[in-house]
């Protein structure tokens, strides 16, 4: 890529999975590339896209050179390059699908190899299952993992804690946090945005008696702004018909859009990191799905009372609508690396985005 002006990122895109230039690196040419893995025979869809980012004048030309599908993988398959139509790939098991996986996870979900619906789903709480049940001090090494594994490497790659409630991606940040510095406890308190950053729990822990061992689950617990968090408190996921507030980079509170299935009040993340959430949250009904029938009476709103298909159907069909919109990005994949190291499982429906439609 070769950016005239920095008023346009390029994303680079493959089967669901993709990567960024960087739009501030102008007027030489920058290498951007995706690894990916198949885990199946068939075709997938590879192109590049562009988006105006601020200072965008209508003026920026974008030159593109030597852009081509190369390699071949070792599951049996064919690649082939050299158009910009995408190319046809052949996998073999259902190892990693991508190539940003741990190296163990190529025979991590071989068990579930030809399940589907709820089969499926119960095959990957046992694979998940990780080696020990951890306690309630593995909540306090989370501050470690934020710092070590939640910074800003992907959008201004400035280091600062990456925040889904603060994050800005195509324009300056409204406020950056610094790991360990802003950290918010008892002598570094909120009383806006901007003042510090908490650990979010995506699915909050009153749904779910704040017990071991979700509470403690890295897989669903985010570094957010505190106050923004604050807002947030135990309302459900959603997407906004009448807002009641908005923080510096767009995400809302408020009641329900019509047609959504839910009119109480909700708070939707930006497009950015729905995505995100939406996994994380199919992660937890997996997961945890021998407790999941108990969490019905903490929120009436988002679950059905069952181990199965665990939300209520309205809920089901947005996080859906969600993953398929906002596909796996590279954040989430060196984040679900990581928190395989830390805590010894994946997340699924970052290795395997397709296992969402085959369960639900």
């Amino acid at each position: 890529m070769y950016h005239t002006d920095g008023g346009v990122q390029t994303r680079l895109y493959v089967d669901g999975f993709y990567t960024y230039s960087d739009a501030n690196l102008t007027n030489q040419w920058q290498y951007v590339s995706y690894q990916y893995s198949a885990s199946r025979n068939g075709s997938i869809e590879v192109g590049l896209r562009f988006y105006d980012v601020s200072g965008f004048d209508g003026n920026e030309t974008v030159f593109i050179d030597d852009y081509q599908v190369n390699g071949s993988t070792n599951g049996g398959g064919n690649t082939g390059g050299g158009n910009t139509g995408g190319g046809n790939t052949g996998g073999g098991n259902t190892g990693g699908s991508n190539g940003g996986n741990n190296s163990d996870s190529s025979n991590y979900y071989s068990s579930a190899n030809g399940l589907s619906g709820f089969a499926l789903k119960t095959e990957l709480f046992n694979i998940t299952k990780p080696p020990k049940e951890w306690g309630g001090s593995q909540y306090g090494k989370i501050w470690t993992f934020i710092r070590d594994h939640e910074l800003d490497t992907y959008y201004e790659r400035d280091q600062s804690v990456l925040d889904m409630y603060s994050e800005n991606p195509l324009n300056p940040d409204p406020y950056n946090f610094t790991a360990g510095t802003h950290q918010c406890s008892q002598d570094l308190k909120y009383s806006g945005e901007g003042d510090c950053y908490n650990r979010e729990h995506s699915m909050p822990k009153a749904w779910f008696g704040k017990g071991e061992p979700m509470h403690s689950d890295v897989h669903h617990v985010f570094p957010t702004d505190g106050s923004v968090n604050n807002k947030r408190n135990n309302h459900p996921f959603g997407e906004v018909g009448s807002r009641e507030y908005t923080s510096n980079n767009g995400s809302l509170l408020g009641t329900g859009r019509s047609g959504l299935g839910y009119s109480g009040t909700v708070f939707e993340p930006i497009d950015e990191f729905k995505g995100d959430f939406a996994r994380a949250h199919f992660y937890m009904a997996t997961r945890y799905e021998d407790k999941a029938s108990s969490w019905k009476s903490d929120s009436n709103a988002v679950f059905n009372g069952t181990g199965s298909q665990v939300f209520q159907s309205w809920y089901v069909n947005m996080l859906k609508r969600w993953h398929q919109q906002d596909p796996v990005s590279q954040k989430e994949i060196d984040r679900n690396n990581a928190a395989y190291e830390f805590q010894g499982n994946r997340n699924p429906f970052v290795d395997h985005p397709e296992f969402v439609e085959r369960i639900w």
